[in-house]
């Protein structure tokens, strides 16, 4: 059976999650959880509690779709990918993600309960993030 991680994703993953653990330990990121208002542990419980929880998604709805194009990926990249044929059912499932999405948005809520910025100053940035991004 085919893993669907490859091996040198995977070892530069541990190589840069040993790299961040580093950086707690010796306290490159202190000073940014400081402005955070975290020790040193509960900034590093968050990031691998995000981390961690990156792999589930909680479902919200679904919505019906349409079927997808039979082949979609490129001839030059097709044995690059690891792709899994899945049975369509007319319904994308809309979900959302524990460590990407929960735990960030939950966090932003504890900052912005904080009361250091005003609101007006809050939708302002998330108003520049998003035109960035």
């Amino acid at each position: 059976m085919r893993t669907p991680f490859a091996p040198l994703p995977l070892l530069l993953f541990i190589g840069l999650l040993v790299l961040l653990v580093s950086f707690v330990q010796v306290g490159a990121l202190t000073l940014a959880f400081d402005k955070l208002g975290l020790s040193a542990e509960s900034g590093f419980l968050l990031l691998f509690v995000s981390l961690f929880g990156s792999v589930i998604n909680l479902p919200l709805f679904t919505v019906s779709a349409e079927a997808p194009l039979t082949e979609t990926v490129p001839v030059a990249l097709r044995g690059l990918l690891r792709h899994t044929a899945r049975e369509f059912h007319g319904r994308t499932l809309i979900a959302i993600n524990v460590g990407g999405g929960l735990i960030p948005v939950l966090f932003s809520l504890y900052l912005i309960g904080r009361g250091e910025l005003s609101l007006s100053t809050v939708v302002a940035a998330v108003g520049i993030v998003a035109l960035v991004s």
